[in-house]
Order: structure tokens, then sequence, then C-alpha cells
């Protein structure tokens, strides 16, 4: 048998030894896609804003989601009521400081109100508002001068505790409890002759607050 010979022959013995798993490669291929397709989707999708609870501006929205620290798990329990949406004038929007809007851009101030124990960890929100549009400004502390809390959703002289590293951060003898309720009012510096139609309020996401503005009710 010449060399050639051999080497078909030999190459015939692998396909005949191998034809199942040969035939069943496509059909493993399909299926590692999916998987891997299915965790790119499950990735992007936990990782932005997908679970609305659409609320009316006025109207009390009950909320809670868990967090765990090291003594187990618990609950974060509020409600939380948008009141307005104005617009500030440049002088408003300054304050005490020679700010200056920059052209071209309008200052918008929201009015939130929160009812929580004040034992509850609630810094560590994000806040954002829509336009028709869909398009998304959010909160930035630094938008303003003089700044702004951290946290939007939380009076910045009496946050209430923090929850960091399994633990509740210890209260500040100097600093009064945060308030069973209070109003916010953080301020946004955005392209001047938008209309705002929505403002959301997230701590864990996809689930967000979505309140809808008169120009947008629900």
């Amino acid at each position: 048998m010449t060399a050639l010979g051999r080497h078909f022959n030999g190459r015939v013995g692998w396909l005949a030894r191998n034809r199942w798993g040969l035939g069943l490669l496509p059909l493993a291929l399909v299926l590692a896609l999916a998987a891997s397709s299915d965790r790119v989707k499950t990735y992007f999708w936990d990782s932005d804003l997908h679970e609305p609870l659409v609320t009316a501006q006025g109207a009390w929205r009950p909320y809670s989601e868990p967090y765990t620290l090291d003594d187990g798990e618990h609950t974060m329990s509020l409600k939380a009521r948008l009141d307005a949406v104005g617009t500030l004038t440049a002088q408003q929007a300054a304050g005490p400081y020679s700010y200056v809007l920059p052209s071209g851009t309008a200052a918008v101030q929201v009015e939130l109100s929160v009812q929580a124990d004040p034992n509850t960890p609630l810094t560590g929100c994000q806040m954002a508002l829509r336009d028709a549009d869909g398009n998304q400004y959010t909160y930035e502390a630094t938008d303003v001068a003089g700044g702004q809390p951290t946290s939007s959703c939380v009076p910045a002289d009496t946050p209430g505790p923090n929850a960091s590293l399994g633990q509740l951060s210890e209260p500040d003898p100097d600093q009064k409890p945060r308030p069973a309720q209070y109003t916010v009012k953080p301020i946004w510096v955005i392209p001047a002759g938008v209309k705002i139609t929505e403002v959301d309020l997230w701590w864990t996401i996809p689930k967000y607050l979505a309140f809808r503005t008169p120009q947008n009710p629900p």
C-alpha cells in the first residue's frame, strides 16, 4: 500500500471513530453561543433601568428592597413623592455664590418628599431627569456652585446611617437624626428649553421609581 493510501485509510478510520462527536459539534457550538449570549443579555439588562414603578407627581409611592449586613438580610422601606419640578433663575441657582450658568443651559430643581424610619440607610441613591425624547440627565452633586449632597435623596445635614462593608455607620453624636419625613430639593443644570417629563429615583438597578410629571401622566 502506498503512503498516500495509508494516509487516506487513517483519516477514514479517525472520522469513523469520531463521527458521533463530530456530528454533535455544531449543536454544542450553538448551545455554547446561546449560553454566552444569555449571559451577556442578562449582564447588560441588569446593568440599566428596566423595571419602572410608575407614579404620578403628587402621589406617595411605597418602595422597598433588600440589603445585606454582616448580621443578615434587612429591608429598606420608604415612601416617596414627587412634589414639583421647576426652573430656577440664575440668581436662585447661584444662591450666595457668584455662580453663572453656562450659556445655553438652565437650572432645574426637583422637590422630592420621603418618609422612612430614621435608622434606615438611604444614602447611595441616584436620581435622573428624563425629557420627552427619553434623554436622561443624571444628578451630579457638582452641577452648581457650592456643591450639593452626594446622595440626592437625603438631607445634607442629616443624611442618616450608611450601609457599607456589611455594617451600618455609627451615628455622629453631633448630628441630629434624619427626620421621619423630609423634603429634598436637588438641582440639575441641563440644556435650556428641555421639558422634563419624568424624575427617576433608584438604589439597585434594574428597578426604579419613575415619577411622571403632569406633561407625561401615567
